[in-house]
């Protein structure tokens, strides 16, 4: 039987949630209610397809976008039409309707432990972002699809102010272990300015011949990932 592409619709929604539930490296939320999904089709029309094959519902694309960048989310293919390019098609729909949209970007989140996820992403060409932020999340008091106010309620200040210090204080004990641990690294390698005195140049030749090249490769790539986190750490102290 032929595979099609369709758009979705709220009708699909059992179908759909059935499909999500027994996919590997899902994370479902209560916005994956009826009504949520609604909500999010109306607010993203075109732009959302399920994937059918002799009228049975085997993939789904969940897709939008907020003016400025796409989100992919939710791509599923079921067990029985994988290997077939449903997936690929999915993706190609919603990247298409994102262009018709003017989103020249989209952006997919995938959960660490989702490895077949990620090398499906990154086998289409995705990259990886390499972040120096957090994503943080407030709550709007309401249900997705419902009109309930917002329940927001501001902390006073000196909790701000604590909250700060306290992780003003982390991150100077955090560089304060990178520089120790560099600093070891860097006599281990060899790479500090002067040898001690008591170690002839000929010992430290013999010690860096035992050491393996794999060995070697693992604590320079150490060794950057400390300066990166060392940099950032400064630069986060400068702000505050």
């Amino acid at each position: 039987m032929t595979l099609e592409i369709r758009l979705m619709t709220v009708d699909d929604y059992e179908d759909v949630y059935a499909l999500w539930s027994t996919s590997d490296g899902m994370n479902l939320g209560e916005e994956d209610s009826r009504a949520g999904i609604a909500l999010y089709l109306e607010r993203n029309p075109g732009c959302c397809f399920v994937g059918t094959e002799g009228g049975r519902l085997v993939g789904t694309a969940l897709c939008g976008h907020d003016g400025r960048r796409g989100i992919l989310r939710h791509l599923a293919v079921h067990q029985d039409a994988r290997g077939r390019g449903l997936g690929k098609q999915l993706v190609r729909a919603c990247l298409e309707a994102l262009a018709a949209a003017g989103i020249s970007k989209c952006n997919v989140s995938v959960m660490d432990s989702n490895a077949a996820g990620l090398c499906f992403w990154q086998h289409l060409g995705a990259r990886v972002l390499e972040y120096d932020w957090r994503t943080l999340q407030l709550a709007t008091g309401g249900r997705a699809g419902s009109t309930t106010g917002s329940q927001f309620t501001e902390k006073p200040m000196s909790n701000l102010m604590a909250t700060l210090r306290a992780a003003l204080h982390q991150l100077e004990q955090e560089r304060a272990t990178i520089d120790r641990q560099i600093a070891t690294l860097r006599s281990v390698l060899g790479h500090t300015k002067a040898a001690p005195a008591a170690q002839p140049a000929r010992t430290t030749m013999v010690r860096r011949r035992k050491m393996s090249a794999a060995a070697r490769k693992l604590i320079s790539q150490r060794m950057k990932a400390l300066w990166a986190k060392r940099k950032a750490a400064a630069q986060t102290k400068g702000k505050h």
